[in-house]
């Protein structure tokens, strides 16, 4: 998406509160007079901006029809923190944290990763970048179509997927593994 200039960005900030607040978008009239603009015309311009940049949709022929678009990363289901599972991943959600290019995120499901701290039902925050990946990072790997998450370790020209749970043998990466990103976070929801 393309960024908003400071005075859009305020714009849009005014109309988040104002909905949380009040549960309906300000009119034109309520925002020219928060700027301090002169006609509602340049509050207009300003709102067609950022609705092209796809920060917001302008409903027509509505009174108070300004709704906020909801942007977020991905959550593509879940990932197998155990025996690797083949998952064809779909579209689960969206976690309501600003989008960013390549970032996903993954649910976890086993214990293959539970001495590092990993459980089940976390959330896996991961990049589409395996150029970024070094030794002992958490990476999200495919092998035949079945998908894992472990660290990555390389030694004496081989490379290897380590669980954090005694239970699992580590994997010797081979031809038939890739590696699809590496974890930028995990996330614990507490309910």
């Amino acid at each position: 998406m393309e960024k908003l200039t400071e005075q859009q960005g305020k714009i849009l900030r005014f109309i988040k509160q104002f909905i949380e607040t009040y549960e309906i978008s300000p009119s034109i009239r309520e925002i020219s007079e928060k700027f301090g603009f002169r006609s509602t015309k340049a509050v207009q311009d300003h709102l067609a901006a950022i609705e092209r940049k796809g920060y917001l949709k302008m409903l027509k022929k509505k009174a108070r029809g300004i709704q906020i678009i909801k942007h977020g990363i991905p959550l593509l289901g879940y990932i197998q923190a155990g025996v690797p599972t083949a998952e064809d991943f779909s579209l689960d959600d969206y976690i309501n944290i600003e989008s960013a290019e390549n970032i996903f995120a993954l649910r976890v499901k086993g214990d293959s990763m539970q001495d590092a701290g990993i459980i089940e039902g976390d959330l896996l925050l991961a990049v589409k970048d395996p150029k970024v990946i070094k030794n002992y990072d958490l990476v999200i790997a495919q092998l035949n179509n079945e998908y894992t998450v472990k660290y990555f370790k390389k030694e004496s020209g081989k490379a290897w997927l380590i669980p954090a749970n005694k239970k699992y043998n580590k994997i010797e990466i081979k031809d038939d593994i890739i590696i699809i990103g590496k974890v930028l976070s995990v996330v614990r929801q507490y309910k």
